[in-house]
């Protein structure tokens, strides 16, 4: 395996520190920390994706009920 170096500033190694968890690499922290923002950002897309849609379903909803009346199905 590849390893690359990154610089990061103090204060960031610092807050790095803090997040990892017991004998956990800087690797590990970030490839954790990547995830788990992917992920959040996937959830906040499919949880927008699916009020666009509920909003256009309620309105082909709404237009449906509208032609109930129209003596097509009587």
């Amino acid at each position: 395996m590849e390893i690359t170096t990154i610089k990061v500033q103090p204060k960031t190694k610092i807050l790095l520190d803090h997040l990892k968890e017991e004998r956990e690499t800087y690797d590990e922290v970030i490839s954790r920390i990547a995830r788990q923002t992917k992920k959040k950002l996937m959830v906040k897309e499919l949880i927008e994706g699916y009020q666009v849609n509920s909003k256009r379903d309620k309105e082909i909803a709404k237009e449906w009920d509208e032609t109930i009346g129209d003596g097509l199905y009587e």
